[in-house]
């Protein structure tokens, strides 16, 4: 994972556990997406928010 700032890391944290806004069963992953920090929804795979 990349270098993260502690606004960035409280932030995803906020994040993960919250459903996912594009599918009906997905819940929002810590993770990395086109290399971004981000959280990423562990059914669809679509990044709920990407940080770069």
């Amino acid at each position: 994972m990349l270098d993260s700032q502690p606004g960035t890391d409280r932030l995803l944290e906020t994040l993960a556990g919250d459903s996912c806004e594009y599918c009906e069963t997905g819940t929002l992953e810590r993770g990395t997406y086109k290399g971004n920090q981000a959280v990423i929804c562990a059914s669809c795979g679509v990044p709920g928010v990407q940080v770069w």
